[in-house]
């Protein structure tokens, strides 16, 4: 890929912010800079194309505190198969049974806090014949519930695996799951 060069005009307290953030994470400024605008890009582009608004968190815990559970279950749904679909337009593949190591690589970056932000922290792995969701979140109590849903689709409809209810974990703030073939 080409680069170019270019210069920003920015107000001394957008500097000194840039100037922290860089120093926490052991970058230089000009790396946080670009990662910052590169990552605004991304999300800008998504939001516009997929006809996409942006909630606060506490906003969305609430308002799934009003949803009963088959309406969750409904929303978690349809919000998987347009995940999916977004996964499909990313990889250029529709998920099945042999995209699933390239659904497990991605579906962190998406859903994770470079991405959807849906998780604070976030690791799908696979065994030989189990996949295993990990997250932490800050979304509330009917979060996990959601994401149960959420995966499941996904995991049943594209993935044919079904969950291991035996190791199901979570918390008001952290999710544990396992599918198996």
């Amino acid at each position: 890929m080409t680069n170019k060069l270019i210069g920003l005009r920015l107000p001394l307290e957008d500097i000194k912010k840039l100037e922290v953030i860089a120093h926490q994470n052991n970058q230089s400024v000009n790396s946080v800079a670009k990662n910052a605008i590169i990552e605004w890009l991304e999300i800008f582009s998504r939001t516009r194309q997929q006809g996409m608004i942006i909630l606060g968190k506490l906003l969305v815990s609430n308002l799934l505190e009003l949803i009963d559970v088959d309406k969750l279950k409904q929303f978690a749904e349809l919000t998987a198969d347009r995940k999916v679909d977004f996964f499909h337009f990313i990889i250029g593949k529709h998920p099945s049974v042999n995209t699933l190591d390239e659904f497990i690589k991605d579906a962190p970056k998406i859903l994770g806090n470079k991405g959807l932000m849906w998780f604070d922290h976030i690791e799908i792995t696979k065994e030989k014949n189990s996949v295993h969701f990990k997250g932490v979140h800050s979304l509330g109590e009917k979060w996990p519930q959601f994401l149960l849903f959420f995966f499941n689709h996904i995991m049943q409809q594209y993935f044919n695996m079904k969950l291991n209810e035996e190791n199901l974990k979570h918390s008001d703030n952290s999710l544990y799951l396992e599918y198996n073939f």
